[in-house]
């Protein structure tokens, strides 16, 4: 849907797709920034990209069929955190 939204990306003449795809992307990095500040800007893209992950794998659980088939394995959870407590800064 994102894709799709800015294929035809326009400034002159957005349209409604667009429109709500950058609502809903910048209500995102503002809620990051006001979390995070704005001496931290240039973390928002991974910690709004691992919630994101987080929250699509939490609503796949809900969903029957998709039981949270990412974290079976117990090497996905562990790799996720080795990349987020060692991820060069």
């Amino acid at each position: 849907m994102i894709r799709k939204a800015l294929r035809n990306a326009s400034i002159e003449r957005p349209g409604k797709l667009q429109n709500a795809v950058e609502m809903i992307l910048g209500g995102l990095r503002n809620f990051f920034l006001d979390i995070l500040g704005k001496e931290n800007e240039r973390y928002v893209p991974f910690v709004g990209t691992l919630w994101l992950f987080i929250l699509v794998n939490n609503l796949a659980g809900i969903v029957p069929g998709l039981q949270g088939a990412e974290f079976l394995d117990s090497n996905s959870p562990l790799a996720w955190d080795l990349h987020v407590l060692l991820r060069p800064l």
